[in-house]
């Protein structure tokens, strides 16, 4: 069955206006999406480090030139998660907008017509290189930016999909905001700590909870519509 945004998004505010969380979980595979489905889940993402996860591989994997990021996720979203959902759930396809590759309205409708009414800027992200870095200035100054990632999520707006904005840090938050006004926005806590594969930075789940609060609190100063 096919979705909107308005459903989506009047889905979402009935839980919060009961104060019920809003629960996103990402799956690799269609038995996972089936089994979140089933868990209650309201939306499903789908990204290439997602699949990659599901293949014994760490998220960062994505990071390197060795697939088409874009690809894996339109290609598997449509063979792997929909078939696999009654649509209970909605669907997230995480993009890469700084593919150069391809022309991001073409993405968008081509998720549209597999029938995913939903898009998020983390998969992968230029965020996830360290600021201070000086792979981070090179990516900039070849074009690789996070501006491409709010204009993104600028657009999915327009063409009536739900935006799900993240940013890893207090200045790209206040940008995205101001920027895109995302419908739903997370903070990106960081890398996953647990799991096979995980690092661990040394914060204690507390502090991550006061930086995420911090953040959380000046976002709804700028945009309080924003989820």
């Amino acid at each position: 069955p096919r979705t909107s945004r308005q459903e989506i998004l009047q889905k979402l505010q009935k839980k919060l206006d009961a104060h019920v969380p809003i629960m996103i979980s990402s799956a690799g595979s269609g038995l996972v999406a089936k089994l979140l489905e089933q868990a209650g889940v309201d939306c499903i993402n789908t990204f290439c480090g997602a699949r990659l996860r599901a293949n014994g591989w760490g998220t960062m994997s994505m990071m390197w030139p060795n697939i088409d990021s874009n690809k894996q996720t339109l290609d598997y979203t449509q063979q792997d998660i929909l078939p696999a959902i009654k649509g209970d759930a909605f669907i997230c396809a995480c993009l890469n907008p700084n593919d150069p590759l391809r022309d991001m309205r073409a993405v968008l409708q081509d998720l549209k017509n597999m029938g995913v009414e939903s898009a998020s800027n983390i998969g992968p992200s230029v965020s996830y290189v360290d600021k201070d870095s000086n792979l981070y200035k090179v990516l900039r100054q070849s074009g690789i930016t996070f501006e491409e990632e709010v204009e993104m999520l600028k657009l999915t707006k327009e063409m009536d999909m739900v935006s799900v904005g993240l940013a890893f840090d207090m200045e790209d938050s206040i940008q995205m905001i101001e920027g895109a006004a995302p419908d739903i926005f997370c903070f990106h806590a960081g890398t996953t700590k647990g799991g096979m594969r995980g690092y661990d930075t040394g914060e204690t789940i507390k502090e991550t909870a006061e930086r995420t609060e911090e953040v959380y609190a000046r976002v709804r100063e700028i945009n309080p519509e924003t989820i």
